[in-house]
């Protein structure tokens, strides 16, 4: 979804304590810099309504009447746009510098919980990669290859795969595909997140496999290099192989990122440490 204004640029350039400060205090927000995102944020879409008492709450010890300026047009905000807010706003509460400390508060509280949830991966991201880059057969995309793996990419021979890294013993491999997904199917996850992309990425597995594929634990998100991904696995074999599957979108289109072992007798299958190359892996890929 389109922001119209980017609230941790805000949360960066503002000074996030509560000290008294005089308003002609210099800022290292320019003033007019202060007042263009009022501008922003005091356009007709209803939804800017939930920012302006946080970047009120930002810049308020910096521009106490234009904090003042900012809630007055989020009541005004709430008064057109929810029934709520209008007998809210109709109630004459006034809202003074130590409720918006109180703003502040709730607003970094629950980004803090948001980004405890989202910051933890599964499985780390720190293995080891060599400096070769290997680019994928279209696309233009590219990785490093971690060590003790090697580029079999190759267009006679698999042609539908981007990329295909194999490990050098021959135990595991990874590929990138492309996910061909209609226009409407885009629509779908681009408004009910990637879930919905990793629901049709295994939706198309089970129809391959028929019988015998179940997911194994739930959908997991997590963010990575400041980009959004969801993984899942699934296994074919009653858990003793498990495939991941990462899905997520780039230029325009959508992929997905798979961790394969391969079975061999008398040999333990560490899916931990594959999965933490496939991450370190997507990690070091570029577009």
């Amino acid at each position: 979804m389109k922001s119209s204004i980017n609230l941790f640029s805000i949360h960066s350039r503002c000074n996030s304590s509560f000290p008294q400060v005089k308003e002609e205090q210099k800022s290292k927000i320019p003033r007019k810099v202060v007042r263009y995102l009022l501008g922003v944020i005091s356009s007709d879409d209803c939804k800017a309504k939930f920012f302006l008492p946080f970047f009120s709450s930002f810049c308020s010890t910096r521009y106490p009447s234009t904090a003042r300026r900012g809630l007055d047009m989020w009541f005004d905000k709430l008064t057109t746009c929810s029934t709520q807010g209008s007998q809210q706003a109709s109630s004459g509460q006034v809202i003074g510098i130590h409720s918006l400390k109180m703003y502040f508060f709730l607003f970094t509280f629950s980004f803090l919980l948001l980004f405890a949830g989202c910051a933890s991966l599964k499985y780390p991201s720190s293995y080891p990669m060599t400096r070769e880059i290997v680019r994928s057969l279209q696309g233009g995309i590219t990785v490093q290859v971690p060590q003790g793996w090697f580029n079999s990419t190759d267009a006679n021979v698999s042609p539908g795969l981007l990329l295909w890294l194999v490990k050098k013993d021959y135990t595991a491999a990874i590929t990138l595909t492309e996910l061909h997904i209609d226009e409407i199917g885009s629509k779908q996850i681009i408004i009910d997140g990637l879930e919905t992309l990793a629901s049709i990425s295994f939706s198309l597995k089970k129809e391959r496999v028929q019988e015998g594929i179940q997911l194994i634990g739930t959908y997991e998100i997590f963010t990575l290099g400041g980009k959004k991904y969801c993984a899942y696995e699934y296994s074919t074999d009653q858990g003793t192989t498990i495939e991941r599957v990462i899905v997520f979108g780039g230029v325009g289109k959508w992929f997905e990122l798979s961790a394969v072992p391969f079975q061999k007798r008398g040999r333990f299958i560490d899916h931990e440490s594959l999965f933490s190359v496939q991450n370190s892996l997507l990690n070091s890929l570029r577009f």
